[in-house]
């Protein structure tokens, strides 16, 4: 089964509702960014308020999921989650089955909420905390103004400590290489990205690789 998003919880629950279908799920073929709808997409986006919006999209023969049973999965998940980690808000906003796909759309108080429920690792945030945080940012990013050949590095990056990063790593299942961008969305301007980030408008990009850290450093 192929995963979008780096997930120990999603993954195991979206495995044990299909476990029966794999055979069926279907596959997202490789497409030019322009070319795939947003919708269709995995995403993060990451609010102004510390919020952050979670979107996981995973293709299914349309005889074998079980939606009913992948929402209440997902909130005894939530429930059990949040019984270890009383300050974390985890909310499911929707899960939905439609035209053969599985769209779990969910909402985290902030970053670490999402990175401990998913057990990913994610930070969103201003540049200086990402430091205090324990992050090396030993990073080269490029402009992503297609127009500008700009290219920065470690000292650059902690020189715009007021600015915000975004720091993530997907990781590709073992069985199934992902083809499929994942869409992350940012509350201001994105200034700089890292190697298989793409921005595909002021405010949104596309990490391209199947797998591997991204950066986003943006206002």
């Amino acid at each position: 089964m192929k995963k979008f998003l780096k997930s120990g919880a999603f993954a195991a629950m979206l495995f044990a509702v299909c476990a029966l279908a794999l055979a069926a799920c279907g596959k997202n073929g490789a497409q030019e960014d322009g070319a795939i709808d947003s919708k269709e997409l995995s995403a993060i986006s990451v609010k102004k308020d510390g919020t952050v919006e979670g979107r996981i999209v995973e293709d299914f023969g349309e005889d074998y999921y079980d939606e009913a049973g992948l929402k209440a999965m997902i909130d005894e998940a939530i429930s059990e989650y949040s019984a270890e980690s009383l300050s974390s808000e985890i909310t499911l906003k929707s899960c939905k089955a439609s035209d053969g796909k599985i769209i779990v759309e969910m909402e985290y108080g902030d970053y670490k909420a999402y990175a401990g429920f998913n057990s990913e690792n994610f930070f969103a945030g201003t540049i200086k905390d990402a430091y205090t945080a324990g992050y090396d940012l030993d990073y080269t990013l490029s402009s992503a103004a297609a127009d500008k050949a700009e290219v920065i590095s470690k000292q650059d990056i902690l020189n715009m400590g007021e600015n915000h990063i975004i720091i993530f790593e997907r990781i590709a299942d073992d069985d199934e290489p992902i083809t499929s961008p994942l869409r992350i969305n940012c509350f201001d301007e994105i200034l700089y990205v890292s190697e298989g980030v793409t921005a595909v408008s002021k405010k949104s990009a596309n990490y391209t690789l199947s797998e591997g850290m991204g950066v986003i450093v943006f206002k």
